[in-house]
C-alpha cells in the first residue's frame, strides 16, 4: 500500500491493515488512486466494495507523482489508476469497483439497508470521499443503515472542520485513534477486539 499514491499516512495504513483482519465485508466511500484500498483488500479475509465516482478536480496540493497519473484526460486516468494498483484484487472478485457518488447508495446490494441482510451485511465501513459537512453525514447516515450490528464505522481526516462536525453531531462517542486522523465507533453495541498487530501495508 506505501507504493500506492495517496495521503494515508503509515500509522494509518497499519490501523486499517489491522481492522481489515477482523471483518469480512468491507466497503469504502472515496478511494482516489486506491492507497486504502489496497491496505484494506491485502488484509481483509473477505470482499471491499470500493465506491467512488472517481471524477474530481485537480487539488492544489497534489504533487507530482498524483499529477503525473492524471492527466491529460485526468478523470479516466484517476480511475485506470486505481483499477492498475488493485488489478490482481479486481480480477479475483477481492474488490469490486462501484463507479458511482457515494449518495448512490442504491447501486449497492438491497439486503444491505431492508433489513434482510442478517451475516450477509457489512462489518465495516471506511469513509474518505466528499469532506463537505452535508455529504458526511449522508455518507455516516448511510453506514449506520448499512451495517451489521457491531459493525465497524470509521472515516479519514477528522482534522478537516465539516468532518469534524458532522462526526461530532451524528456520532458523539466517535474516538480518534491516537497520532492519526481516523475516527471510528461500533454500531448498535459492538465492542472492540483487537487482533495481533501483524498485518500488510
Amino acid at each position: 500500500a506505501l507504493d500506492t499514491p495517496g495521503y494515508m499516512a503509515p500509522r494509518e495504513l497499519v490501523w486499517l491493515a489491522i481492522q481489515a483482519k477482523q471483518h469480512k465485508l468491507i466497503v469504502e466511500f472515496g478511494s482516489f488512486l486506491g492507497r486504502s484500498t489496497r491496505v484494506l483488500a491485502d488484509n481483509a479475509a473477505g470482499k471491499v466494495y470500493a465506491m467512488d465516482d472517481w471524477r474530481t478536480g485537480i487539488k492544489p496540493h497534489w504533487g507530482p507523482e498524483i499529477l503525473e497519473k492524471l492527466t491529460p484526460d485526468f478523470e479516466e486516468n484517476l480511475y485506470r489508476g486505481f483499477c492498475l494498483h488493485l488489478q490482481e484484487h479486481i480480477d479475483s472478485g477481492k474488490v469490486i469497483p462501484v463507479r458511482a457518488d457515494n449518495e448512490r447508495v442504491d447501486l449497492l446490494p438491497p439486503e444491505w439497508f431492508n433489513g434482510h441482510g442478517g451475516g450477509q451485511k457489512p462489518d465495516m465501513l471506511f469513509i474518505d470521499g466528499d469532506h463537505h459537512y452535508e455529504p458526511v453525514k449522508r455518507d455516516i447516515a448511510n453506514g449506520l443503515a448499512m451495517l451489521r450490528a457491531g459493525g465497524l464505522l470509521c472515516g479519514h481526516d477528522y482534522d478537516w472542520k465539516t468532518v469534524k462536525q458532522a462526526v461530532d453531531e451524528l456520532l458523539p462517542a466517535a474516538t480518534l485513534v491516537p497520532g492519526t486522523s481516523i475516527w471510528f465507533c461500533f454500531v448498535q453495541g459492538g465492542k472492540d477486539e483487537r487482533v495481533p498487530e501483524k498485518a500488510s501495508v
